[in-house]
């Protein structure tokens, strides 16, 4: 879904205006041009067709960067929350539910060290190039940690990550999330 309309399935766009509902959970935020995302999505819907969808709102990794390390790449919360209004309005979709919501998952220490990697790759749409991910990403640990366990602290932890993993006392870690719950009708 994150090809023009022309590049898709010849079998995805023999469904153009014959879709009634497009259902997805947590995979959007992978997709960095949310107006082509929505445009091949209003194509694909019938007149009456709307979209469900939850969609992770990824944390502020600026607010936990020092000023010389901040990334325009980067995107704040409101920032990804825009993109998603506009994409709407590009596309002639009418959000009838638009909601930030707070969740907290909690994991096990196993749990989390198995899981920052996905964590971390949920910022790979951020980046211009694959090339330009692999390199930042091998540094994002500490960041990325402090941005899903400590997200109201504005003071930045550079050791989040490796103080975890130093102390094996730590059994159990919550992880903050942002969750945009979206209906949109065509």
């Amino acid at each position: 879904m994150s090809v023009s309309w022309d590049e898709l399935n010849p079998d995805i766009r023999l469904l153009e205006s014959k879709v009634s509902l497009i259902f997805t959970n947590f995979v959007l935020h992978y997709i960095q041009n949310k107006t082509k995302l929505l445009h091949i999505f209003s194509r694909l819907l019938s007149t009456e067709g709307s979209i469900h969808a939850n969609i992770i709102i990824l944390p502020d990794l600026n607010k936990k960067l020092s000023p010389d390390d901040r990334k325009d790449y980067y995107l704040s919360v409101d920032q990804q929350i825009q993109q998603w209004k506009e994409a709407l309005d590009a596309n002639g979709l009418t959000a009838q539910e638009f909601e930030i919501v707070d969740d907290v998952w909690h994991q096990s220490r196993q749990e989390i060290i198995d899981f920052l990697q996905v964590l971390i790759h949920d910022f790979r749409p951020f980046f211009a190039s694959g090339d330009q991910f692999e390199a930042q990403s091998k540094h994002m640990s500490d960041i990325v940690f402090d941005a899903y366990v400590n997200p109201g602290i504005d003071e930045p932890n550079p050791n989040a990550w490796k103080k975890f993993m130093a102390n094996d006392t730590i059994t159990r870690v919550v992880l903050h999330f942002k969750i945009l719950r979206l209906i949109a009708n065509k």
